[in-house]
Parts: structure tokens; sequence; C-alpha cells
């Protein structure tokens, strides 16, 4: 909910800035201004996903299931809960469908 409405918040900011700067306004420094601002929040959005996600190595050797299992409220899927013993981490794994 909140990445949506930064999405659309950074948006308005880069729409008034390219208005501002193209409509014949004559303030070129606040268009830039909100143009940058709008489109460094909207890449840094869609890019701090995949920059700060875990590294989990799933081919090691070590993990073992729990017997933990519940369904995910965001996803509605059941998912599993395995642990690494030689590190302690944790892992969440969906179960496929019986």
């Amino acid at each position: 909910m909140l990445k949506r409405f930064l999405i659309l918040a950074a948006s308005v900011f880069v729409l008034s800035g390219a208005t501002l700067f193209f409509g014949g306004y004559f303030l070129w420094p606040l268009a830039s201004q909100w143009f940058l601002v709008g489109a460094i929040v909207v890449v840094a959005v869609l890019f701090e996903r995949s920059r700060y996600r875990p590294l989990v190595d799933r081919k090691a050797a070590g993990w073992e299931s729990t017997g933990e299992r519940f369904v995910d409220p965001t996803s509605g899927k059941l998912v599993e809960v395995r642990f690494n013993s030689q590190s302690g981490e944790r892992e969440y794994v969906e179960v496929p469908p019986q």
C-alpha cells in the first residue's frame, strides 16, 4: 500500500515538473527539482525490493522442515517453515497443492 502511494505521489511530481518545464511557464528551477525528485523516488521504490532481498542458499545442506505450516496472510497460500541448523536461518516455502 505504501509502495503504491509513493509511486503515485512521485509520478505526480514527475508529471507536474514536466508540465511546468514544457508548458511554457518558464519555471525551470522548480520544474527540474520536481521532476528530478519524483524520478529519483520512483526509481528508488521500484528497485528497492530487488536490492535488499535476503540471499538464502536453498541448495545448501542442512535445511530441515520444522513441521510448522500456516496460511500466509498476504498470498493466502499454505507455507511451510524450514530451518538451517548450521546458519540459524529460517525459510518460508510454499507447499504445493495436493
